[in-house]
């Protein structure tokens, strides 16, 4: 699962719009939020890169959205998969 931060920067006047657009987007959550400074942070989760470059570019292509920034990437492996594996197996 890949999990991203993006500082979201919304347009004058169009955080309120911005922030809606944001909520309905899947993939999307936001979390905090500046009405004073106009922007949010938004954590994506997506099963792929590629999915979660799509959810990045819907982002960005909204109208209300000024700018929107990558601030944290991480990749975690599915929760069946014991990283320690490999680990014993070599040790062994």
């Amino acid at each position: 699962m890949n999990y991203s931060g993006l500082l979201v920067a919304c347009k004058p006047g169009c955080f309120s719009q911005a922030l809606e657009a944001v909520s309905e987007i899947s993939g999307a959550e936001v979390h905090q939020k500046q009405e004073e400074a106009s922007r949010f942070i938004v954590v994506v989760e997506a099963p792929s890169v590629t999915e979660e470059t799509e959810i990045f570019k819907s982002i960005s292509a909204l109208d209300s959205v000024m700018d929107v920034s990558l601030l944290v990437h991480h990749f975690e492996e599915s929760a069946e998969i014991n990283p320690l594996d490999n680990f014993e197996k070599l040790t062994q």
